[in-house]
């Protein structure tokens, strides 16, 4: 009697240690994303020697798995917005004309701006970086809809599944961009 206690005793502390180390690696074996933003000072090359900041955003894959990244959600007061990861190739021609087969070229077009050409595929330890907005320039963090501005507070990174990930100390980072400080 004493023997089969002690085996039973022994199998159960195997099936627990089995249990987590499992569990172990099911939690290590996802896909992780880790993001941060920076706000980097360029000068120009020019007489009047100014300066100005851009907003980059660097997005690594920590995790085991791929992971593709849609791009980035910007949160604004009262909406959001999106940003694709990346910019679509533009240096295509495109014919269409009264005699051509247009449903082949826009058939073409579809395919050249899809999600597969403006999504960013991240293996385990890859990371990309991108440039959200450069200041008294382009700025991709502000939507002008309907005549109102729509001003970026919080920036999202968001993968193909729909799955935000915030990026670390972002609030400062963009007081810090808009000069709010």
């Amino acid at each position: 009697m004493e023997a089969s206690l002690i085996l039973s005793l022994f199998s159960l502390l195997i099936a627990t240690c089995g249990f987590i180390y499992s569990a172990y690696n099911i939690e290590r074996d996802k896909a992780k994303v880790k993001a941060w933003a920076e706000v980097v000072s360029h000068s120009n090359f020019d007489e009047s020697g100014t300066r100005f900041n851009v907003f980059k955003v660097t997005v690594a894959n920590v995790g085991r798995r791929p992971i593709i990244i849609k791009g980035f959600k910007i949160q604004a007061k009262g909406l959001s917005f999106d940003i694709p990861a990346k910019d679509p190739d533009f240096d295509v021609i495109y014919e269409i004309g009264p005699d051509g087969d247009n449903k082949k070229v826009l058939d073409s077009i579809r395919h050249d701006f899809s999600k597969n050409n403006t999504c960013v595929a991240l293996k385990e330890g890859d990371f990309f970086e991108n440039e959200l907005s450069e200041e008294n320039s382009y700025n991709d963090m502000i939507a002008f809809i309907d005549g109102e501005l729509y001003e970026g507070e919080m920036v999202y990174v968001e993968d193909i599944q729909g799955r935000l990930y915030m990026i670390e100390d972002c609030k400062n980072k963009m007081s810090l961009f808009y000069k709010k400080t």
